[in-house]
């Protein structure tokens, strides 16, 4: 995952936390448009989000209403990994 900076997104709310990671409601500044944001620390032994990431661009051709949208993935440097996908 490429590293870029969050800050295109507010966090309004926690939406949930699990093993993996957290997940936040968002909002994108740029447009004002609600989203979810899926974060994971960068020290965990095997990416989830790497993965799922992958798979969501692997989907993306499909254009289906059936998926989320992935919006955007990155890494906030030494602290975690971040995917934002439609909420």
């Amino acid at each position: 995952m490429r590293k870029r900076h969050t800050k295109r997104f507010q966090i309004t709310g926690e939406l949930g936390q699990g093993s993996f990671g957290a997940v936040y409601a968002v909002t994108r500044r740029s447009d004002k448009q609600h989203l979810a944001m899926k974060v994971e620390s960068v020290n965990v032994k095997k990416s989830m989000l790497a993965h799922e990431a992958e798979v969501l661009l692997s989907l993306s051709v499909v254009k289906s209403a059936h998926f989320v949208i992935l919006y955007d993935k990155g890494s906030v440097e030494n602290r975690f990994l971040f995917l934002v996908q439609t909420l």
